[in-house]
Formats: C-alpha cells, structure tokens, sequence
C-alpha cells in the first residue's frame, strides 16, 4: 500500500457523524499497462486523464473510468470505506492492480482539490489478493466483519456489472441486497467532457467485444463453471496487455 496510505488522520470520537450514503464501497480492480514514461499524461485518443504509477505502470482505460468515478464519489463526500480489488497480475515484483488505484484516485484528488491527501488508514482498504471478480469479492466478503456486509454496493463499468451481481449471488447474496454503480453514469454526470467520452466509448470496437464476452461469462457462470470463467478472465487481461 502507498506510504501516504498508512497515516491515520486525526478525528474527534466524541462527534457522532452522519452515515455516508455508501458506507462501504467495493471498487472492482481493472486492468493495467506498462509504460516506461513517467509524469502525468493525456490520453489524446480516450480523453481520460491520467498519471502514471512510479515505475511505468498505469491503468488501462476501463480502470481508470473507474478510478475516476470513485474519486468523484469520495470528493463529493459520499462515501466512508472504500475497498479496492486488483490482484498482480503481472508478478509479485510490480504493483497489484489496487495499489495502482489507490495512487491514482489519490493524485486524481489532490489536483482536483489542490490539496495534499491524507487518508485514515481505515478509509482505504486493498484486497488484492485475486484477479478474477469472482474471488476478489469472496475476499472482500471474508475479510468484512459481518455487520459490514448484510448488503454491498460495487463500482464498475456497465457492461460489468450482470456479471458482478451474478458473482455474489453465487456468494450467498439476495438480489435485493446488491447494488451495482457504473462508472460511465458518475461520470457523465460530473461534466459535458465526461458525457463526451462515454458516448464515443460505449461505440468502440473494444467495448461492444467486452459486452459479448460478459454475455457468454454469464452463461457460463448460469452452470458454475467458476474454472473457465476464470479462464475468460484471464485470457481478456492478456488480449488487453
């Protein structure tokens, strides 16, 4: 986890505060690239902005959609805990997709307020443990103390989240004790530029691929195939490297 990660930021325990309205929120990981570049950069093509993580790593554009949509959320102040998934795909020596995250909506904050952040150690949490939808959610399940998780809220794109509710479903979750927010929404409301870049991704070759393949996960997962959806996973992180 980044340094700035581990400060605890000092607080009255006297005042009762006010519930968020997502008093936790899992922040499903997306997929990473390697670049040698460092600084921060512009995605002509995507319109997304973006820094590079320290080491050439940075966020694919599906991740940072939702890094970006997550940033709105906590600068808006709607949410208390934040966990983040994202295993390391890419070996034990490089960053896992979490921490990627973690740093980006970070940095994202700190030039959106032009102020440094500082966060309570309590306030983001990485499960970083897995790649795969699936078994990041178990995780996060595990590792919650139960009164956290009688009902849980992600964050995704849109053409991912069937398939995610579907996975906790599988975990034992009732329909009605799911909900499922997608970037694209957060972001086309935070500004005409945003609402722009939506409209042009939900038309790319990339995203109409992505939505047939969530299909067929779907289907697979409708007979418990678990292995091959991993399999799916899999094979769509090393198209998209």
């Amino acid at each position: 986890m980044p340094e700035n990660f581990e400060k605890i930021q000092e607080s009255n325990e006297n005042i009762e505060k006010e519930p968020k309205p997502f008093s936790t929120l899992v922040l499903l990981g997306g997929p990473l690239k390697e670049n040698e570049k460092r600084g921060f950069q512009y995605d002509q093509e995507g319109g997304l902005e973006y820094e590079y993580k320290d080491g050439g790593w940075q966020l694919g554009r599906w991740a940072k959609m939702r890094a970006i949509a997550a940033s709105d959320l906590i600068e808006r102040d709607l949410v208390d805990k934040l966990i983040i998934t994202g295993g390391k795909n890419w070996g034990e020596e490089n960053p896992s997709a979490a921490e990627v995250m973690a740093e980006f909506i970070k940095r994202k904050i700190e030039k959106d307020t032009k102020e440094e952040v500082i966060f309570p150690n309590d306030k983001i949490i990485l499960a970083d443990k897995y790649h795969d939808t699936a078994s990041s959610l178990k995780q996060v399940l595990d590792d919650l103390p139960k009164e956290d998780i009688e009902k849980i809220t992600f964050l995704t794109n849109e053409f991912h989240l069937k398939r995610s509710k579907q996975s906790l479903e599988n975990l034992g979750f009732k329909e009605k004790d799911i909900e499922g927010i997608d970037a694209e929404k957060i972001l086309t409301e935070r500004s005409d530029h945003y609402k722009s870049f939506v409209k042009k991704f939900n038309r790319t070759p990339d995203t109409i691929k992505q939505e047939i393949l969530e299909v067929i996960g779907r289907g697979i997962m409708s007979v418990r195939g678990e292995k091959l959806i991993k399999a799916l996973a899999d094979l769509i992180r090393k198209d998209k490297k």
